[in-house]
């Protein structure tokens, strides 16, 4: 019994010297692994080559791993981009990507494939639409398709706000990859697409600038009083909030300044990760019936810290 005992621990030391070997050839690439055997049959393994021995070398097929945050692939239909426009775009996605993992606490452990068609003209772009199954689609610079995980958008003048169309589409992908679009509500995620428009790397820290075309036509709506209380906001559906904007509500820009707002500060940040997590554990509630447990003060609390922000609506810039 003693002998099998010692025989197995001889094997599983071998195993391990293996194993290390095996990492520190992972380590330092040019090393050469050798094996022989002694007079007893006994395998050894060795990184040095020994003029006594016969030796055979062992070629080690160790693969990098190509596991990377994102899977972008840029097609371009009649359109030539530049090196450093591509890398830009590049960056851009990854940014959007930092924001999730970084500040809204989601373990991306996984890529999420995007394909990124560019088209010339917005005529061209209305073409892909169709073929894409979405003949009636309202006027826009771009569109993400959850069933093909595509984002279509045409190339347009400056190339930044290009940039900032790509890259709401980009959290729209990122989002359905996360949680099903189809029950996070509207407002979160129009509101999180419409950030990461703005979102850059400065001091090797995320920012995002306050839309300043946003942030005023939610001031005006504030000051005439047509702004939609957040109990209505929050209450409403993804079918009834779309046609509530359509009938002239600026939902856009409410969403947009209501989610800048909670990620201003760290409680009400803390319930948008709190809600976002929600989604994606497969809750389906509307937000309205959940803020009263995750918001500080319920959403009478979250109304009046909105009505107080909306006096300056400051910072004019978060970092995170």
């Amino acid at each position: 019994m003693l002998q099998k005992m010692e025989s197995s621990l001889k094997q599983q030391l071998a195993v391990l010297a293996l194993f290390m070997l095996l990492v520190l050839h992972s380590l330092a690439a040019e090393a050469e692994i050798y094996k022989w055997v002694d007079e007893n049959g006994k395998v050894h393994f060795s990184d040095k080559k020994r003029p006594d021995k016969t030796q055979e070398a062992i070629e080690l097929d160790i693969q990098p791993t190509s596991w990377k945050r994102f899977d972008i692939r840029i097609k371009t239909h009649d359109v030539t981009l530049t090196a450093k426009q591509r890398e830009q775009i590049e960056k851009g996605v990854n940014y959007v990507y930092a924001f999730f993992d970084d500040v809204l606490y989601f373990d991306l452990y996984k890529t999420v494939p995007v394909s990124i068609d560019i088209y010339a003209s917005e005529s061209a772009y209305r073409q892909g639409l169709i073929e894409q199954g979405n003949p009636n689609a309202i006027r826009s610079f771009g569109m993400f398709f959850p069933k093909t995980n595509a984002i279509l958008v045409y190339q347009r003048k400056p190339f930044d706000q290009f940039l900032h169309t790509i890259k709401h589409e980009v959290s729209h992908a990122i989002l359905d990859s996360l949680a099903a679009t189809i029950i996070v509500p509207s407002w979160v995620n129009e509101g999180i697409a419409e950030q990461m428009e703005n979102i850059d790397v400065r001091g090797g820290r995320l920012v995002i600038q306050r839309d300043a075309r946003n942030a005023a036509k939610v001031a005006y709506h504030a000051n005439n009083g047509s702004l939609m209380g957040l109990k209505r906001f929050l209450s409403l559906p993804g079918d009834g909030w779309l046609a509530q904007h359509r009938a002239g509500n600026s939902l856009y820009p409410q969403s947009s300044q209501f989610v800048y707002f909670l990620l201003s500060t760290s409680p009400d940040r803390r319930f948008l990760t709190d809600l976002l997590h929600y989604y994606k554990r497969g809750g389906r509630k509307l937000s309205a019936y959940v803020t009263d447990d995750m918001a500080i003060g319920g959403i009478e609390g979250l109304q009046i810290r909105w009505n107080l922000w909306l006096k300056d609506q400051r910072p004019a810039e978060l970092t995170f």
